[in-house]
């Protein structure tokens, strides 16, 4: 059975950490600086190179695949690599404090000058850089655009996550198969209730629900993406330009899928299917520079930035330095990057 572990873009709430004084006395932390990204970890030099590079590779790829998409944010990316399920809890341990919650292998944290993305190295699967691909795509979703619905969120994360790098050619939305055995042995979250599903929800954070909340977001999005026949019926086009007029989740996908209980059916027997189609991007040159370079941090340098005193204000959420942010219904900002119809044209029509 697939992982239980799950990667996701969270805000975390704070309260104050105090980090063990065994991990810091006892890992030695390194850094790795890669022409686009800084990854810092206690594994090991060699762990630290090789998620730099895939970091490089993916990134590559997304420029490549989509060029209306931005791929590099203004401030620096600084990936934490953990080795282990004991670093990771320095980042999340809320989520071992509460019996039943979903435990998360990795997550995207921007703040004032930096942003972060936290991954845990040990985790099983098929793909030993879903995690990192996951994460990254949280990264650029951010960059892009603002207020995804979650399901989209996730289930574009999900479907390039299963991504894999060949020397001469890319394969995006590979199947995995651990979503494939949970949507066959489970009962399907409704796809009303599927499209309402926030950070709150416990489709979110109970790691039954959560699960199946993962695998049936990356199996809509795959569909939509895939499927010759909502590909030529131009199903996500269409439900993303209902959704900029209307704002209106539930009720654009009324709009461009029909009855959702029956569309619901549909999805069921898509990820009950025996073959599936894939994407296929030609691969371009990678990163040519491959010195690296490399220096020794120290714990409290490697995890200070992650791990500050946290403070919980009412109605907002903050995250480091950060001015809290309001909740808001708005779906996009008023750039054109944060709007539907960008999203549109990026994903359906390059894809």
């Amino acid at each position: 059975m697939r992982r239980i572990l799950a990667s996701r873009r969270i805000t975390l709430t704070f309260v104050l950490i105090l980090l063990p004084v065994s991990a810091s006395a006892s890992d030695n932390w390194i850094e790795v600086q890669s022409p686009h990204f800084r990854v810092q970890s206690n594994a090991g030099e060699k762990e630290a190179r090789k998620v730099a590079d895939q970091f490089e590779q993916i990134r590559n790829m997304f420029h490549m695949a989509f060029s209306a998409l931005r791929v590099d944010p203004p401030q620096p990316i600084v990936i934490v690599a953990a080795k282990n399920e004991n670093t990771i809890k320095m980042f999340l341990p809320e989520e071992w404090e509460v019996k039943g919650h979903l435990h998360h292998a990795g997550m995207y944290q921007p703040a004032q000058d930096k942003d972060y993305v936290v991954l845990r190295l040990d985790t099983q699967g098929d793909n030993p850089f879903h995690t990192l691909y996951h994460e990254y795509t949280h990264a650029l979703l951010r960059l892009n655009f603002s207020n995804l619905p979650l399901w989209l969120n996730e289930g574009l994360a999900e479907f390039f996550g299963n991504t894999t790098l060949g020397d001469k050619e890319i394969k995006t939305g590979t199947i995995d198969s651990g979503h494939l055995y949970l949507l066959n042995q489970s009962k399907l979250i409704p796809i009303e209730t599927l499209l309402e599903v926030d950070h709150r929800s416990p489709y979110y954070n109970e790691t039954n629900r959560a699960s199946v909340f993962y695998a049936e977001s990356w199996a809509l999005v795959h569909f939509l993406m895939m499927d010759e026949d909502a590909r030529q019926k131009q199903l996500l086009k269409n439900f993303l330009s209902a959704w900029g007029k209307t704002g209106n989740q539930v009720d654009a996908a009324r709009e461009a899928f029909g009855d959702l209980k029956q569309f619901g059916k549909k999805i069921e027997a898509y990820s009950r299917q025996g073959s599936f189609r894939i994407g296929i991007v030609k691969a371009g040159q990678g990163a040519a520079e491959k010195r690296y370079a490399v220096r020794s941090v120290s714990a409290g340098e490697a995890l200070a930035p992650i791990c500050p005193s946290r403070t919980k204000l009412s109605g907002t959420t903050t995250t480091g330095g950060m001015k809290p942010r309001k909740r808001t219904r708005k779906w996009w900002k008023p750039s054109s990057w944060g709007r539907p119809d960008s999203l549109r044209n990026i994903f359906t029509d390059s894809s």
